[in-house]
């Protein structure tokens, strides 16, 4: 009796104990610190408050206190063109950093990962056209995609996030340190506190998002061609240009290129090829020119092509670059297209950057340079999405020179005297032949002709279409040709 009341007293010693142990265990539960809770991020229109919206393709926000701009990306994993170009040159044609000039054009989608945006590229140069989605991600996985920038978020509304992109826009995107270094010119780096966003060039339209910084390299070291170009060799400010645009449709038909037939485009590799067939895919670029009555022979085109001049281009060069370029309507006509091809002035309100249009850049430089015509170029298809031409304005006056060079100086000839001495001449310059410089004057015509000829060059280029040296050969029929001088004697 004893021995069962000793057992029944520990086993209700024992459950309390149990109790009170669990009691503790609760309360120290209780009183351990909450585990941190990622603070909540305000609404976008909480953040952008006071700010400058710039609203179109992406929403811009300019926040003038601060010198910060702010980007709105309202669709997630949805893929767009980026473009980045020169809204300024340094004007040395050795160093090659010119107005205008295009500078890699790539496919990004934003993604979202906890807080973070990071820019992405996909691979488009490696693929798998196949049904089978295992080929396609096999592909995919073997050839490596690029993260251009990481973002942390700043204010969220529903599915939109915000962004603090300043200094994805201050940075050197065209990449001018390391162009002046392979030249030799010095070692620069880039001053963020002579940099900042260029508001002028910064603007959002329906299908494209234009933003422009200013950016200063400094360096102690500034190489010859440097300091013979800029105000200050050691402190070079230049503008960087940042198009995003929005991808084409569906509705453009790809062309894969025709090996007899001299055309450029993008080249991708495709890997689900028969085992007898190139891997290597050359696309054909092109311009989305439809016809529209697509059942006549001769129609108006859907969309014209038209190619603006820089407005700063004086006359009469103006004119004959319009008229140079033009020529290309003649091949449009003979394609079953009327008018499809225009060429006339930039207007004075439109930023010569704005990706909606096809430009020709009358380029300065300090020495006589290269010519060259790029395109912005869909890389998923051969699309062309604008075509740029830049034209060195110191050709012309070479070519001028070249025309005075072949007009004989000494209309009366030179006499010798008949002792073998050099003698006098006996007609030197006059003012006749000093007038030679006027407009009206041969070697003018002869500069114009060249540029016009120019022009249609390098036009040529943005349309898809690379040299035609052959052409010499049969009559020098194209203007893809580099035409040597046609003396008559």
């Amino acid at each position: 009796m004893s021995i069962s009341l000793r057992i029944h007293s520990l086993s209700r010693l024992t459950r309390l104990t149990v109790l009170v142990t669990l009691a503790l265990i609760a309360l120290c539960g209780l009183a351990r610190p909450a585990e941190p809770q990622a603070p909540s991020l305000p609404s976008i229109e909480q953040h952008t408050e006071g700010m400058t919206q710039m609203e179109g393709f992406f929403n811009l926000y300019w926040d003038n206190a601060n010198g910060l701009l702010f980007w709105e990306i309202s669709e997630l994993d949805t893929e767009f063109l980026y473009q980045i170009s020169m809204g300024s040159g340094l004007g040395s044609n050795p160093v090659g950093i010119d107005r205008g000039q295009l500078r890699g054009t790539h496919v990004l989608a934003a993604k979202r990962i906890g807080p973070r945006i990071l820019l992405m590229e996909p691979n488009y140069g490696f693929v798998a056209q196949s049904e089978n989605l295992s080929e396609a991600q096999a592909v995919r996985d073997a050839f490596a995609p690029s993260v251009h920038w990481g973002f942390e978020m700043v204010a969220e509304t529903g599915e939109r996030v915000l962004v603090d992109a300043t200094q994805f826009f201050l940075r050197d995107a065209r990449g001018v340190i390391d162009q002046i270094a392979a030249r030799g010119e010095g070692d620069f780096t880039l001053d963020a506190s002579r940099s900042a966003i260029h508001l002028p060039a910064t603007h959002s339209f329906p299908e494209n998002t234009e933003v422009e910084s200013i950016l200063t390299f400094t360096s102690s070291n500034p190489g010859q061609l440097v300091n013979g170009v800029a105000a200050t060799g050691g402190a070079v400010t230049l503008r960087q240009h940042h198009s995003f645009i929005q991808l084409p449709d569906n509705g453009y038909h790809t062309r894969i290129a025709d090996a007899r037939v001299g055309v450029n485009g993008p080249t991708v590799y495709d890997y689900a090829t028969p085992i007898d067939a190139d891997t290597r895919v050359r696309l054909a670029a092109r311009h989305r020119l439809q016809k529209a009555n697509p059942d006549a022979d001769r129609s108006e085109a859907v969309e014209p092509i038209i190619y603006y001049v820089d407005p700063g281009t004086p006359e009469p060069v103006r004119s004959a670059l319009i008229e140079g370029a033009s020529w290309w309507n003649d091949a449009f006509e003979e394609a079953g297209f009327i008018n499809a091809f225009r060429v006339t002035v930039l207007p004075d309100d439109v930023d010569p950057q704005d990706i909606r249009y096809n430009l020709i850049h009358w380029t300065h430089r300090r020495t006589r340079g290269y010519s060259y015509g790029n395109t912005v170029i869909d890389p998923r298809t051969g699309e062309i999405v604008r075509g740029v031409v830049n034209l060195g304005s110191l050709r012309l006056r070479q070519d001028y020179l070249h025309g005075q060079g072949m007009v004989p100086p000494f209309p009366g000839g030179i006499s010798l005297p008949e002792d073998g001495s050099f003698g006098e001449f006996s007609d030197a310059p006059d003012f006749e032949y000093l007038a030679q410089v006027a407009p009206a004057s041969e070697a003018v015509e002869m500069a114009l002709a060249r540029v016009r000829q120019l022009s249609a060059h390098e036009v040529g280029h943005t349309l898809g279409f690379p040299h035609n040296y052959m052409a010499s050969a049969y009559g020098r029929e194209s203007v893809m040709d580099y035409p040597a001088p046609l003396a008559q004697i």
